[in-house]
């Protein structure tokens, strides 16, 4: 016998939230499905240096990072025509190599002041105002 579907409770945050969170849980799944079929050793390679030797087996992961290399670099198709890198490919090798560089959009930092910098400032100002009390100074000088 089959149960009737629960109602789901309307998420206090509103549905934006659950969809969000949902999708995070999706993205968080396809990426372990994805690293799970990259470790996954069914791939053969033929070595394409000037003395080759006999073809061996690699992991899927290790045969897109060589896919993406050789579109990186400049190279020969089976033509004998130059092809030129391609700039997608180059980005994604050297983002994944050297590191993603971080974001600036050029406007400046809206960081929060820090609390030890903040109390500081505060205490700093509190003595001048004390200061300028005591010596009848408006601060205007």
């Amino acid at each position: 016998m089959a149960r009737p579907k629960k109602n789901k409770e309307p998420h206090p945050y509103g549905d934006k939230l659950r969809e969000l969170g949902s999708k995070q849980r999706a993205g968080r799944a396809l990426s372990e499905m994805i690293r799970a079929i990259g470790t996954e050793v069914t791939e053969v390679v033929l070595d394409d240096s000037p003395t080759p030797g006999p073809p061996r087996i690699i992991s899927k992961a290790e045969a897109l990072a060589r896919y993406i290399w050789k579109r990186a670099l400049p190279h020969k198709d089976d033509e004998g025509m130059f092809v030129p890198p391609e700039l997608d490919y180059v980005k994604i090798t050297l983002d994944r190599s050297e590191g993603r560089p971080g974001h600036n959009d050029g406007k400046a930092e809206d960081k929060k002041e820090s609390v030890p910098d903040r109390i500081s400032r505060l205490n700093k100002e509190r003595l001048n105002a004390m200061a300028a009390t005591v010596t009848g100074d408006d601060g205007d000088a």
